[in-house]
C-alpha cells in the first residue's frame, strides 16, 4: 500500500509520497506503523480536543481507516473504515459509541457501501448493533434533544443530570485532570477556560432550571482557576433524595421502597406513579438516612459520609 499526503484545493491539487517525505525530515518511515492526521483544539498552553484519522502502514489488505479522539479527560473510538478485501468488494465503515470507558467495545452500527444499480432506488440498509442501540427516526417527534447518547437522556431530556452528577461525573472521583468537586460547597473547579465553557454547555443542556454562578480565583501556584456554583431552590436533602429515588428504581432495590413506603410496590407499577408515592413518603424520613443511603450509592462508607448542610441556597 502507498501512503501519500495530498492537498485539494477549488483550483489546485497536490500530493506527496509519505516516505520522500519522512526521507528529508531525516525520518525513516520503516520505524512507524500508522500514519495519522489530527485536528487539535487549544487554548494557547495545552490541547484540550483532538479527533484524529490514523491508517495502518505496509499493509496490503483489509486495511482500516480509524477515527478517534479525545475530549478533556475522555477518550473515543468513533469510527473504522475497511478498506476493500476479499469479504467486502467496495468499503465497510462501523460506528462505535465512543467513550472507550463507559461504552461497549463492539461497533453499533455498520454501513456497506457498493456500486448500486441505475434501476434501484431503494433506501440504504444500515446494520444495527441490537444488543446495544435503541432505533430511533428523525421524524419520531420523540426527538427532541439532537445531544441524546443514550434511550435514558432521552427520556430525561433537559432533566439527565443534577447538578452533583454532572459535578461528579466530570471530577471522576478526583482523577480528572482538568475538574475538582468540592461537595461542600456545591462548587465545581475547571482548571482552564474552555473546561469551564464544556462544562456549562453541558450544564445548560442537560440541567434545565439549574441556575449556578460563575467566577474565577487564582490558586496556591498562582493560576487561574475557574469556578462553577450550583444554585439549589430546595434543601440539599431533597436535591440528595432525587438521586436516591432514581437509583432505588433503576436498581429495583425493593427492600429501600417497603422501608420508604410500608409496603412493597408490585413490579409492573407505573413508574411516573411510584416516583410520586416514594416522594411522598420520603418527606418525613430522617436527614441521617438519606445521607447515608446517598453515601451506599457512592459505594462510600456510611460513617464516613460527609455531613452535606439542608438549608436552603437562596438564588
Amino acid at each position: 500500500m502507498q501512503a501519500k499526503i495530498v492537498f485539494r484545493g477549488n483550483k489546485c491539487f497536490r500530493e506527496f509520497d509519505l516516505k520522500t517525505v519522512a526521507e528529508k525530515l531525516g525520518l525513516s518511515i520503516d520505524d512507524f506503523n500508522h500514519f495519522a492526521l489530527a485536528v487539535d483544539e487549544k487554548n494557547g498552553k495545552t490541547v484540550y480536543a483532538s479527533v484524529y484519522a490514523q491508517v495502518p502502514l505496509f499493509e496490503t489488505q483489509c486495511s482500516a481507516i480509524n477515527v478517534s479522539g479525545w475530549l478533556f479527560d475522555r477518550v473515543f473510538n468513533l469510527v473504522d473504515a475497511e478498506l476493500p478485501n476479499k469479504e467486502h468488494p467496495d468499503i465497510t465503515t462501523m460506528v462505535y459509541a465512543g467513550d472507550t470507558w463507559s461504552e461497549p467495545e463492539e461497533w453499533i452500527a455498520q454501513v456497506n457501501t457498493t456500486i448500486r444499480d441505475e434501476n434501484d432506488d431503494s433506501r440504504h440498509i444500515i446494520i444495527l448493533n441490537d444488543s446495544n442501540v435503541t432505533p430511533m427516526w428523525m421524524q419520531d417527534d420523540a426527538i427532541q434533544i439532537p445531544t441524546a447518547a443514550t434511550k435514558e437522556q432521552l427520556e430525561k431530556k433537559d432533566n439527565y443530570f443534577t447538578f452533583r452528577s454532572l459535578s461528579m461525573q466530570l471530577a471522576d472521583d478526583g482523577n480528572s485532570k482538568y475538574f475538582s468537586f468540592d461537595e461542600n460547597s456545591q462548587t465545581l473547579y475547571a482548571n482552564c477556560l474552555e473546561a469551564k465553557e464544556y462544562a456549562m454547555r453541558l450544564l445548560h443542556t442537560y440541567c434545565k432550571g439549574v441556575k449556578a454562578v460563575t467566577g474565577k480565583k487564582q490558586d496556591a501556584d498562582g493560576h487561574t482557576v475557574y469556578c462553577i456554583q450550583g444554585i439549589y431552590s430546595k434543601p440539599l436533602k431533597a436535591s440528595l433524595w432525587d438521586e436516591v429515588r432514581e437509583h432505588i428504581i433503576k436498581t429495583r432495590d425493593y427492600q429501600k421502597m417497603n422501608r420508604v413506603l410500608g409496603y412493597t410496590p408490585d413490579a409492573v407499577t407505573d413508574l411516573d406513579l411510584l416516583r410520586y408515592v416514594l416522594d411522598k413518603a420520603a418527606a418525613v424520613l430522617p436527614d441521617e438516612l438519606i445521607r447515608k443511603w446517598y453515601a451506599e450509592m457512592q459505594n462510600k462508607n456510611a460513617n464516613k459520609a460527609k455531613a452535606l448542610p439542608t438549608e436552603f441556597i437562596k438564588e
